[in-house]
């Protein structure tokens, strides 16, 4: 129960837990002996609840009334199905599998962590930057008292939008980061919108590289031995990826997450603020694209494994970067990839239609 930091939250905590109990496995061994998942989104932005199909919100104005009734009955379904999962096992009921990424910080000096944050949408730039301004402004009113349900809910973001963020990267380009991204997928895919959403090899030339195993094995610096290939260097607004469509508050920011069964969707913004606020309803429902030419104010990749190196003017020590809706400080280089093992939720949705009688 709670919002998408707490799920992620929760995921870590029973992995960190499985891999504490035996050093010896893996990170995917430890998703792999997960339970399966019974989610109540009850967060601010709450992006996973529109997946497993389950929308406790009743809006900004309904009543406590109903939406604790909306409450029980997900208790309830989710107690059947807790019946019905120790009476029958897993396979009696209806679950969705959904992938899971890794963040990793990486320094120059440094091995790969063991275990990095697991998390279903992490980000970079104006969204990160979004994010502390809503912070301030949900601080702020809950000790004044000044419409603190309201400030403290999605309209949240949209203040923070309009008073704080926008103004700020329009005048001041805060938002704007150098970023160097590389992939050590072959088979990450470039999606041109230029073309209807024409999907294309963005790694030409494939090369072996060595696993995680060989690094260790010889001893010396992820940089040396895994140069990754260059999908992208330059400057950006925003770079966000996720394994989940959904961001927050139901925006679709990746439309692309879900179209195979083991990858993530990872956006490079690069349009105008000023563009993006009018363009919000688009973005919104997942339906905006970039069109132009030359112009690439909108890059997007489908892969499982990237590397960021992030260099800002504002801040030499990197940029603030947030995962699952929460701040995690600011970082210089970070590599988010796809664990392999899904985790399992119960699914709230009706089952795919087979046979229409």
């Amino acid at each position: 129960v709670g919002g998408d930091g707490t799920l992620s939250s929760m995921i870590n905590y029973i992995c960190d837990e499985i891999m504490e109990k035996d050093p010896t496995i893996s990170v995917e061994d430890a998703i792999k002996g997960m339970p399966v998942v019974g989610y109540i989104p009850l967060g601010t932005g709450n992006g996973l609840g529109h997946v497993v199909g389950c929308r406790v919100s009743c809006g900004l104005f309904a009543g406590k009334r109903r939406k604790m009734r909306r409450i029980k009955k997900v208790l309830d379904e989710l107690k059947e199905v807790g019946e019905t999962i120790s009476k029958e096992g897993e396979d009696a009921c209806h679950t969705i599998e959904m992938p899971i990424m890794e963040v990793t910080q990486h320094f120059k000096d440094d091995l790969p962590q063991k275990k990095g944050d697991l998390c279903f949408f992490a980000g970079i730039g104006f969204d990160s930057l979004m994010l502390n301004d809503f912070k301030r402004i949900k601080a702020w009113a809950a000790r004044t008292g000044f419409l603190k349900r309201t400030l403290s809910s999605v309209t949240g973001y949209c203040v923070a939008l309009v008073v704080k963020t926008l103004p700020k990267c329009v005048m001041y380009k805060s938002h704007k980061i150098q970023v160097e991204l590389t992939t050590r997928d072959d088979d990450t895919i470039w999606i041109d919108h230029r073309r209807g959403d024409f999907a294309e090899l963005a790694v030409k030339h494939k090369k072996a590289l060595p696993t995680d195993k060989d690094i260790s094995n010889q001893g010396v610096c992820a940089d040396e031995l895994r140069p990754g290939k260059l999908l992208f260097s330059g400057t950006t607004g925003i770079l966000a990826a996720g394994t989940s469509p959904f961001y927050g508050g139901g925006m679709r920011l990746f439309p692309y997450a879900r179209l195979t069964t083991d990858k993530m969707h990872l956006r490079l913004g690069r349009i105008n603020p000023l563009v993006g606020a009018l363009n919000i309803p688009k973005i919104f429902e997942g339906s905006y694209r970039e069109k132009s030419d030359s112009g690439f104010g909108c890059i997007d990749f489908v892969g499982d494994d990237f590397e960021v190196e992030v260099k800002s003017e504002q801040d030499e020590k990197g940029f603030p970067f947030q995962h699952s809706g929460e701040s995690v400080g600011s970082l210089e280089r970070f590599r988010l990839r796809v664990i392999k093992e899904k985790i399992k939720f119960v699914s709230l949705l009706e089952r795919r239609l087979v046979v229409d009688t």
